[in-house]
């Protein structure tokens, strides 16, 4: 609960702010796991190992199975 007051909560008013006026905003969920993460289940910064092209021994490695969604969200 803290935590979707302080992120989630916060996210959501700004979003809503820039939308409001005018600035194309996106907001995303991502619910995939990285294979090989120090912590497991889909966790915050889960996605930057899709998004930089990364391998890394704390946020852990892209899976062959989720090699298309990386390719799509590298040419995003």
């Amino acid at each position: 609960m803290t935590t979707e007051g302080i992120f989630n909560c916060a996210v959501r008013r700004n979003a809503r702010a820039l939308s409001t006026a005018g600035t194309p905003t996106w907001q995303y969920v991502f619910g995939f796991e990285p294979s090989l993460a120090l912590v497991p289940g889909a966790f915050h910064g889960a996605e930057l190992v899709f998004l930089f092209d990364m391998d890394s021994l704390s946020l852990g490695q892209v899976a062959e199975d989720q090699r298309q969604l990386q390719q799509v969200m590298l040419r995003h």
